[in-house]
């Protein structure tokens, strides 16, 4: 007999299924099986009905923050330390949509910060290399930026990844205004 009060048939239609989960994923299964074409159009009612789209982007979100070993609660905490910018350029980052990009090191797997797409994009051309963005700023300050003191420090000779004596050692100096000498 059905039930007249519709909260008590829900809680009863739960009970049910979670007594009989195993049942019931075989029978689901056998269905669609032997329905691929209602199965498929069901699913394409369900995917694009609002309540799907929320469910899809709950799924999503939660898979994306699982990916990197952190909880909703610090990704928040993240967002609210960077007052919703990005880290690197200042960008506002939007509630969670595909505008931004959770940073980390590949090497580590450790979470650094919220980047937009660009300044992530940016990195991963450069493929994280600092060595490389030195030179690509190098290579933009080169010609519009008129501080010879300035050129001559950020020279591509000076910025190679050696100790500080070798650099010296190898005569490579900067100019004197650079030491604090008048």
């Amino acid at each position: 007999m059905p039930y007249k009060d519709p909260q008590k048939a829900r809680d009863n239609s739960r009970k049910y299924a979670q007594e009989h989960r195993e049942e019931m994923k075989e029978k689901t299964y056998l269905w669609r099986e032997n329905n691929p074409e209602k199965s498929k159009e069901i699913y394409r009612r369900y995917s694009t009905s609002e309540k799907g789209k929320l469910k899809s982007r709950r799924y999503m979100k939660k898979k994306r923050l699982l990916s990197y070993g952190i909880t909703e609660n610090e990704l928040e905490q993240m967002k609210k330390n960077q007052n919703n910018r990005c880290a690197i350029c200042g960008d506002i980052i939007e509630e969670f949509t595909k505008n931004f990009a959770i940073d980390h090191n590949h090497k580590t797997g450790k979470v650094r910060g919220l980047l937009c797409m660009n300044c992530n994009s940016g990195l991963g051309c450069f493929r994280e290399n600092k060595m490389t963005m030195l030179k690509a700023i190098n290579y933009l300050e080169h010609d519009s930026y008129d501080d010879i003191g300035f050129k001559e420090c950020w020279a591509l000779e000076n910025l190679q990844p050696l100790e500080a004596s070798e650099n010296f050692s190898k005569g490579d100096t900067l100019p004197e205004e650079y030491y604090g000498i008048d």
